[in-house]
C-alpha cells in the first residue's frame, strides 16, 4: 500500500471526484459529516495548512447563524427578532450547509497540496495543453503574488508607510501596495510570455517533463472508488438520501439502503488517511532499520 501522493494522477482525480460529489450534492447531513470528518483527518495527517482552521470556524459560526436569519422558512419558531421568526429547520440547514462547504473545500485543499503542476500538466496536457499550462501557471503565481505582496508590505512599514490607527492611511498603502503588486504583474507576464517564445514554445509538439505510469495500485484504486462510490451517487441521483429541511425536517424512509451507503461511503473517504498513515509508518520502520 502506498500514499495516494504517489499514485497516478488520472486515479487520485477519479478518487477525489468519487468522494467529492455525494458530498456536493446528495442533500444529506450525515453524508457530510463523514465528508467533513474524513476530510479533516487527512488534512490532518497530511500536515499543512493548519492556519486555516481558525477560518473553517468562523466560517461555520457565521453561515449558522447567517441563514436562520435570511432564511425564515419552517414550522418550528424558537424565538422573534425584531418581528422575524427564528425557526430551528433553517437553523438546522445552515448547519448542514456550513459543514457541506467547510468538507468540500478541504478535500479541494488536499487535492491541491498533491496535484502538482506537473501533475495537471501530465493530467490535462493532451486533453488541452493550453489549459493544463494556464492551471499550473496560476496554481504557481497565486503563491508567488502572496510572498511578493509581503515583501512589499514589509519594504512599506519598514519606510514608515502605515501609521496605526490611522484609516484612511492604511487604505492608501493597501492601495499603493495593490498597485506596485499589479504593475509587477503585468512585468512578470511580459517577462515569462518573451522567455516561452525564446524557448520554443508552440513550435513543436508537447511532451510531458515527467511520465506516471498506472500500477496495478492505481487499477485497485480506480475500481475501488467506482464500486464503493456508486450506491452513494445512484441514490443521489435518484433522489433517495436527501432531507427535507423546509418546512420540517424529514429523514428519508429507506434506512437500511441508507446505512450500507453510509457505511461505503465512509469507508472510501477514510481510505487516504489510513493509507497515508500505513505510508509513513513503512517508511518509519524501514529506516530504522538502516
Amino acid at each position: 500500500m502506498v500514499s495516494l501522493s504517489e499514485t497516478n494522477p488520472a486515479a487520485y482525480t477519479i478518487y477525489f471526484l468519487a468522494v467529492t460529489l455525494p458530498a456536493m450534492f446528495s442533500g444529506n447531513p450525515i453524508i457530510s459529516l463523514i465528508s467533513l470528518v474524513c476530510s479533516l483527518s487527512y488534512s490532518l495527517t497530511l500536515g499543512r495548512g493548519r492556519k486555516r482552521y481558525g477560518y473553517y470556524i468562523v466560517f461555520f459560526i457565521v453561515y449558522t447563524l447567517i441563514n436562520p436569519i435570511v432564511s425564515h422558512n419552517g414550522k418550528t419558531v424558537l424565538f422573534l427578532a425584531n418581528n422575524t421568526p427564528i425557526t430551528l429547520e433553517a437553523l438546522i440547514y445552515g448547519v448542514y450547509a456550513a459543514v457541506m462547504i467547510i468538507s468540500v473545500l478541504l478535500w479541494f485543499s488536499s487535492y491541491s497540496r498533491v496535484m502538482t503542476s506537473d501533475r495537471l500538466c501530465y493530467l490535462l496536457g493532451r486533453v488541452s495543453p493550453r489549459l493544463s499550462l494556464l492551471i499550473s501557471m496560476t496554481i504557481r503565481f497565486v503563491h508567488i503574488f502572496g510572498a511578493r505582496r509581503r515583501e512589499v508590505k514589509n519594504a512599506a512599514l519598514a519606510e514608515g508607510y502605515f501609521l496605526d490607527g490611522n484609516i484612511i492611511d492604511t487604505i492608501r498603502c493597501e492601495l499603493h501596495i495593490m498597485s506596485v503588486l499589479a504593475t509587477w504583474s503585468l512585468e512578470n507576464g511580459i517577462r515569462t510570455a518573451d522567455s516561452m517564445e525564446a524557448r520554443g514554445y508552440g513550435v513543436g509538439r508537447r511532451t510531458s517533463a515527467k511520465s506516471f505510469g498506472f500500477s496495478a495500485f492505481d487499477i485497485a484504486l480506480i475500481v475501488f472508488s467506482v464500486c464503493l462510490s456508486m450506491p452513494a451517487i445512484y441514490l443521489c441521483a435518484a433522489g433517495g438520501v436527501s432531507f427535507e429541511f423546509y418546512p420540517e425536517i424529514k429523514p428519508p424512509a429507506s434506512a437500511h439502503t441508507l446505512t450500507l451507503a453510509y457505511a461505503l461511503y465512509a469507508l472510501l473517504a477514510m481510505t487516504p488517511t489510513i493509507c497515508e498513515i500505513i505510508w509513513r509508518l513503512k517508511w518509519r520502520y524501514l529506516r530504522s532499520r538502516v
